[in-house]
């Protein structure tokens, strides 16, 4: 296994936190909404899958195993990944780098996973480009993230405290568009779900998930 070092560019919400503080904040939502969420979205994925910012191993119980041939997961956080390993399945290997320069040849995967990460990808468009890259033509991208909320006063101030929220919690940005990158990076939006929720104090509200293809 290679030794996992963190890059520069983190590619992970919250990214000062450790892996064990991360999934204690995150287990309350999990067990309300995300679960299902990616239960549901991940039933489909099938033969080689790639997945960006694996993050602790939130989406490994939620695989079909029997559907996939081998999963490769890119992880940038150091501690994220040690929490990940332990977890980690033998159909499973873990790679240390960030969305924007995959280690892996073009078509390479029949399918993509990226699940709450691109908020703090540094390049979220060159990020989406490197996942169509390494995708096999039609090949499908199953996502879920927060994005910019449709209310125009709450996105409005999503704005305004971009730069204070993104500090605050290890470069997430609150307001990114991140359905219109995914179509603008090439890709066809399949199947698109959307969620308005209250989370980490009101600034953080609307969700999207949905599969999309690579056209």
């Amino acid at each position: 296994m290679t030794e996992v070092r963190t890059p520069k560019r983190s590619g992970r919400g919250l990214a000062g936190l450790s892996g064990l503080s991360y999934d204690l904040l995150m287990a309350s939502a999990e067990r309300r909404m995300f679960a299902a969420i990616r239960k549901d979205l991940l039933a489909s994925t099938t033969g080689r899958v790639i997945e960006v910012g694996g993050g602790t191993g939130a989406n490994l119980l939620h695989y079909p195993r029997g559907a996939l041939e081998h999963l490769d997961v890119v992880e940038p956080s150091e501690s994220m990944a040690a929490r990940f390993e332990r977890r980690r399945p033998r159909w499973a290997l873990l790679h240390p780098g960030s969305a924007e320069e995959l280690p892996f040849p073009d078509a390479t995967f029949d399918a993509a996973v990226g699940t709450l990460v691109f908020c703090s990808v540094p390049d979220m468009e060159r990020g989406f480009a490197e996942l169509r890259r390494v995708l096999v033509p039609g090949g499908r991208f199953h996502f879920l993230e927060h994005v910019r909320s449709q209310r125009p006063r709450v996105g409005s101030w999503q704005d305004r405290l971009d730069g204070v929220w993104s500090r605050m919690c290890g470069g997430c940005h609150a307001n990114r568009r991140t359905v219109e990158a995914i179509e603008s990076a090439g890709f066809e939006v399949e199947h698109l779900d959307e969620r308005e929720v209250g989370w980490q104090g009101g600034l953080v509200r609307d969700f999207a998930w949905g599969i999309a293809r690579s056209a």
